[in-house]
């Protein structure tokens, strides 16, 4: 019966093994990629079950932003998962320090939305830690 922890622990450890593997793309590409969520619907988690439960296949990585040809697959940036405990976005921007990107990761837990993002790049305040996200907040 996975706990919200149990959850959260599980998307850090499988995302560790992904972050290099996004760094190693990342600098060798001439253009910073930017990747739109890897899932239409969020892996949904809930208290009951066994931890993988909520694990569901990342069916949207033929996806790409309207000003990017690459997607997820184009990229080929990790072998493919069959089901994968979040969802994904990379978001890219350039600051008066430089360019660099953000790794989000989402999903949900008892139907509630949490999301964490991690910085990779010049500019600080980008990293969010494990954060309910009130859906319905104005």
């Amino acid at each position: 019966m996975p706990t919200l922890n149990a959850v959260q622990n599980r998307c850090d450890e499988w995302l560790a093994n992904r972050y290099p593997e996004i760094a190693v793309y990342q600098a060798t590409t001439s253009f910073p990629f930017q990747g739109l969520s890897t899932h239409t619907v969020l892996p949904g988690h809930v208290n009951s079950g066994p931890a993988t439960a909520g694990d569901i296949n990342a069916d949207a990585l033929g996806n790409s932003p309207s000003d990017q040809e690459e997607s997820w697959a184009d990229a080929d940036m990790f072998p493919v998962v069959a089901f994968w405990p979040c969802a994904l976005t990379i978001n890219v921007y350039e600051g008066p320090d430089g360019t660099g990107y953000v790794v989000c990761s989402q999903f949900r837990y008892n139907g509630d939305l949490w999301m964490q993002c991690v910085n990779f790049g010049p500019d600080t305040g980008n990293d969010v830690p494990w954060t309910f996200v009130d859906e319905n907040a104005p």
